[in-house]
């Protein structure tokens, strides 16, 4: 299997391109794209079975050099078109967004 990057699997291994409905993710704006591909290093599996994160808006900006109001619309587009889910989780600190990563048409999306 291909990974995302370099030719390498993702950090945990969980992510691959090839699970990502190719032509759909092609209809994104670049900015989407790019906050998507800035999450992948942080997903994980959760107890759930689902593969998700949960970096801060402030990183997704680092790591991406976009403004906050562009981070926040490239994420409601990604959830728009179901390549995230936004949930929350409880942390010692209060709730936190928690991004499920989604390939759209999945059944197990539902």
């Amino acid at each position: 299997m291909q990974g995302i990057v370099d030719g390498r699997k993702p950090r945990f291994g969980i992510v691959y391109l090839q699970d990502v409905d190719l032509e759909a993710f092609r209809e994104l704006r670049a900015t989407a794209r790019c906050v998507y591909y800035a999450l992948l290093p942080y997903a994980g599996q959760q107890e759930t079975g689902e593969t998700a994160c949960w970096p801060k808006v402030k990183r997704l900006m680092a790591l991406t050099g976009f403004g906050e109001r562009t981070v926040r619309r490239a994420v409601a587009d990604l959830e728009r078109a179901g390549f995230l889910a936004i949930g929350k989780k409880e942390t010692p600190r209060g709730k936190i967004n928690l991004y499920i990563l989604r390939s759209p048409g999945d059944d197990s999306n539902d």
